[in-house]
């Protein structure tokens, strides 16, 4: 009988040793579902959060007050990413990836629930995000995780419709 080996999973803020991971997955996702040049700017054809991912984007979140980098860890590699904003009412998604060696293992749907349980603390009850309309993939795993349609937007700098997707906590 094959044995498993259980990893410890850690998911918090990210920290300056893991910040070359964080990029080695975004360069990973881009290179796995393709990208388009807008701008002089790498854009994901299929996004999911923001559209454009670069060392600056990085800087920003590790910089500004209300938007919050964290990494899932396990064992001693960092298998994902997910950055958000707070606003006032909201908490808004601005990136979530998974290392593509990681998909279908359960990580993203693992920080999603992290955050949702997050959310009295925070002082929120609606997380929301935009996904581009080819992103199946992304929309069925928001699906799986209680995420529904809220609205249809055109994104600005590509033409292309996209979803805004959100989770609001039921009233207890």
């Amino acid at each position: 009988m094959k044995k498993t080996v259980r990893r410890p999973v850690s998911f918090h803020w990210i920290r300056d040793d893991e910040t070359d991971a964080v990029m080695d997955i975004a360069d990973a996702c881009f290179a796995e579902v393709g990208m388009d040049a807008i701008c002089g700017s790498r854009m994901r054809r299929w996004t999911m959060g923001l559209p454009l991912w670069d060392q600056a984007v990085l800087a920003d979140f590790l910089t500004t007050k209300d938007r919050i980098p964290k990494v899932m860890v396990v064992g001693q590699s960092v298998v994902g990413y997910l950055f958000y904003t707070l606003k006032p009412k909201a908490i808004v998604i601005d990136q979530i990836a998974v290392d593509p060696d990681c998909w279908r293992k359960g990580y993203a749907t693992r920080m999603l629930t992290r955050l949702k349980r997050s959310m009295p603390g925070l002082r929120r009850n609606i997380i929301g995000l935009n996904v581009a309309e080819e992103n199946l993939a992304a929309q069925l795993m928001l699906r799986k995780n209680d995420f529904h349609w809220f609205r249809t937007t055109t994104d600005m700098l590509t033409g292309r419709d996209q979803y805004l997707m959100r989770w609001k906590q039921s009233a207890s």
